[in-house]
């Protein structure tokens, strides 16, 4: 009897596994209703780690499972308390405000955002996280020089005549 049990007990392992890694390759691909599908049964069998909880919530969120996205970043959030994440925590906290903002739940959405503000400025930061400049230059889009702030670079000029917008392409090429 025990040995059916363990062989079971086997199975039921291996096909979370493979669940899982099904969830984590279809996100990866942004195939989000493969990738909410395969994590949500995973996470029916074992308890999903931070990192697939997020990418549960994620994928529930882009494709409009308001309900599941909130309750899996709520996991999120406390996952991430407990680990002593702090900013991921944050982090959780500011996306589960934003969706109850944009749903229209003002009062829960305020206590989330309040939450994460606490977070971030418990940890001497004013932002949870920075874009790392090889990802994004603030510079490049906004026009401000890389030696002084006040200094504002010209990017390029263009006119419009008629229903064309004319770049000079020299000054794009500088």
């Amino acid at each position: 009897m025990t040995n059916l049990t363990d062989r079971k007990s086997q199975r039921q392992e291996t096909e979370a596994s493979e669940l899982l890694e099904r969830g984590r390759a279809a996100f990866e691909r942004h195939e989000w209703n493969d990738a909410f599908a395969a994590l949500s049964l995973a996470d029916q069998s074992r308890a999903l780690d931070a990192d697939d909880l997020e990418r549960l919530s994620w994928s529930a969120g882009l494709t409009a499972r308001d309900d599941e996205m909130l309750m899996t970043q709520e996991r999120l959030y406390n996952a991430r308390l407990d680990a002593g994440e702090c900013l991921a925590a944050a982090r959780a906290a500011f996306w589960l405000g934003f969706r109850l903002l944009a749903l229209g739940e003002i009062g829960r959405s305020g206590g989330w955002l309040g939450r994460a503000q606490r977070l971030v400025e418990r940890e001497g930061r004013d932002c949870v996280t920075e874009i790392p400049p090889e990802r994004w230059d603030y510079r490049i889009d906004s026009g401000v020089s890389a030696y002084a702030n006040s200094e504002v670079l010209e990017k390029f000029t263009s006119t419009i005549e008629g229903d064309e917008l004319l770049v000079d392409r020299d000054a794009v090429m500088r």
